[in-house]
């Protein structure tokens, strides 16, 4: 696929705000697939966005030991919600065979895709290492956003996509794929530009 430019950010350093960032500057559509999140910068984010008129999707894992956390944070957000009439939803990921678990961290902001080990806790931001890439373009964003529909179409309960509450043992298995982005000619680390082996800097990637 063809890519505008890559970014890579790191933590503890400039990931979480460059996540955060990308988040703010959607106009459209927010799509985030993520084991569980904490509250914090990053969720803050995605509610911002819903209050401007942004769609945001989340797709939280059901592995076990995560399960009933998640679904009393989707059923939490999903009555904000509906409270507010503000666009967000989540749902509590269902497999159906089709993988084991979410173990995938990324977000999907108009045609930015956001890929990498960035857990959406302050532990993950702030002191572990992790590395994200965002990839800017149409062709990336669409690829991962493909994916996410199909994974957030299968986790439809039935109820809208609304989560069964926790009393009632929820335990949905969820996963992603892990995803690769290989760029050969310009990438940003810290906003310095790296040249290929072409010896070149400039064009699109892919």
């Amino acid at each position: 696929m063809r890519v505008e430019r890559v970014t890579l950010l790191t933590a503890p350093g400039n990931a979480e705000a460059g996540v955060v960032d990308v988040v703010d500057d959607a106009d459209e559509r927010v799509d985030v697939v993520q084991p569980t999140v904490s509250d914090g910068p990053l969720l803050a984010a995605t509610r911002r966005a819903a209050e401007r008129g942004v769609e945001v999707r989340l797709l939280l894992s059901g592995a076990w030991y995560v399960a009933e956390e998640n679904a009393a944070l989707a059923e939490e957000l999903n009555r904000w919600a509906d409270r507010t009439g503000v666009p967000f939803e989540a749902r509590i990921a269902d497999p159906q065979g089709r993988y084991g678990k979410i173990h995938a961290k990324g977000v999907v902001a108009d045609d930015v895709a956001v890929v990498g080990s960035l857990n959406w806790n302050p532990t993950s931001a702030r002191e572990n290492r992790e590395v994200v890439v965002v990839a800017e373009g149409a062709a990336a964003a669409d690829y991962y956003r493909d994916s996410f529909a199909a994974d957030w179409r299968a986790s439809d309960d039935g109820s809208g996509g609304r989560p069964v509450p926790p009393a009632l043992g929820v335990a949905a298995v969820g996963s992603a794929a892990a995803a690769l982005l290989y760029a050969r000619r310009r990438f940003e680390f810290g906003g310095d530009t790296r040249v290929g082996d072409d010896g070149t800097d400039e064009g699109p990637i892919g």
